[in-house]
């Protein structure tokens, strides 16, 4: 008696991959078994009956139990033979998210932290207009990043240019009116 599994693996960026399999009641000796034959349409790693190995494209393997499949680029999954005639399952594996275009992050959150340091040593040393540099060159890789408006604000105090600072404070607050920085900032420049 003959059960098909047939399992599909397929995503939005690239064509599918089709492994295909059959699972008979009788192994070789005629003895009733669970046993399934499995093709694959890409090279794969399996884990089956104890044992890894890798099966190229358009090959197969027989597995007397469960069998993780795994191909690059996506989740892993496993099959397990089915015992009843004429079965038939569709399976779609899980793409494995690819990362965001650009710079690691954690590369580009060091970059970051790099520029807010050297930005925040011009402000204490009263350097506003090498800060306000620093700062703008900085906006135009993070743009999203409130915190630069924040020292931008306080590079202009510096400069002694308070209603440019006043202005910079208010269009940070539309985007995160709970910041208690922005906020304290901006009481500071009013008392003046």
């Amino acid at each position: 008696m003959m059960s098909f599994i047939r399992i599909i693996a397929a995503s939005s960026f690239v064509s599918y991959v089709t492994l295909t399999g059959c699972a008979s009641t009788d192994d070789s000796t005629g003895n009733a078994a669970n046993a399934m034959r499995v093709t694959v349409a890409q090279e794969s790693d399996v884990i089956t009956d104890g044992r890894l190995q890798t099966v190229t494209a358009g090959k197969s393997f027989i597995s007397k139990g469960p069998a993780t499949i795994s191909a690059k680029g996506y989740f892993p999954m496993t099959v397990v033979p089915v015992r009843d005639g004429g079965s038939s399952i569709d399976i779609k594996l899980e793409e494995v998210p690819k990362a965001p275009e650009g710079p690691d992050p954690q590369v580009a959150a060091n970059q970051l932290l790099s520029e807010v340091l050297k930005a925040q040593r011009h402000i204490a040393s009263g350097q506003g207009a090498a800060a306000l540099t620093v700062i703008e060159t900085a906006q135009v890789s993070w743009p999203g990043v409130t915190f630069l408006d924040y020292l931008k604000a306080s590079a202009l105090v510096v400069n002694k240019d308070y209603d440019r600072a006043l202005a910079v404070i208010e269009a940070a607050l539309s985007k995160t009116p709970d910041s208690p920085d922005l906020k304290e900032l901006k009481a500071f420049i009013k008392s003046r």
